[in-house]
């Protein structure tokens, strides 16, 4: 035993524990596989609301982006897959082409509406210098990239179906196939 682990090991286990402990913590939290936010599921009314002010100075309809969050994650900020995280479930290199913060803030619903936002910007801002926009193919293009979309013409048509029935009213050009939360409670 003397000769598998250095004397400090054999004195003191404990303190080797507790650095491996703090070691895996670090990766963790870093990789993303513990998330460092609490368990906040805020209010479809309060999604809703922060949504509305982060689209106004951009212009973009703040009822289509709720529809993109709905469908991409039914508003579960702890949404996540192998390629994307958040309400808004931007994958990695999408979040890099828009912002300069850390991957892991992915988790913040707030900041993930933030970039998500500006990622819809900047696919819509790609769509219109190619004379390409609206808000169906806007939708195609956060859903699937916009090399995607550019691969397959930008024609609605060439892409595959989809099951999900919020994006089938979106790619169908709806920009409001989900009802903002105050709307859905006037109509009950």
């Amino acid at each position: 035993m003397k000769k598998l682990f250095p004397k400090f090991i054999q004195r003191r286990p404990w303190l080797t524990l507790i650095a491996l402990a703090a070691l895996f913590l670090t990766y963790s939290l870093l990789t993303g596989a513990i998330h460092p936010f609490p368990s906040e599921h805020p209010s479809h009314e309060a999604i809703y609301a922060y949504i509305e002010r982060t689209c106004e100075p951009s212009g973009l309809d703040p009822q289509f982006v709720y529809s993109i969050a709905m469908a991409e994650s039914s508003l579960n900020p702890r949404a996540r897959t192998r390629h994307a995280r958040g309400i808004m479930q931007l994958s990695p290199e999408a979040w890099r082409n828009v912002s300069k913060e850390p991957y892991r803030k992915a988790w913040d619903w707030q900041t993930n509406i933030q970039v998500g936002v500006k990622y819809l910007n900047f696919c819509r801002h790609q769509l219109e210098r190619k004379h390409q926009f609206s808000y169906a193919k806007l939708a195609a293009a956060y859903h699937y990239g916009l090399g995607y979309l550019e691969k397959h013409d930008y024609n609605l048509k060439h892409i595959p179906k989809q099951n999900n029935l919020i994006y089938k009213k979106l790619f169908s050009g709806s920009l409001d196939p989900v009802p903002a939360p105050e709307e859905a409670a006037e109509d009950a």
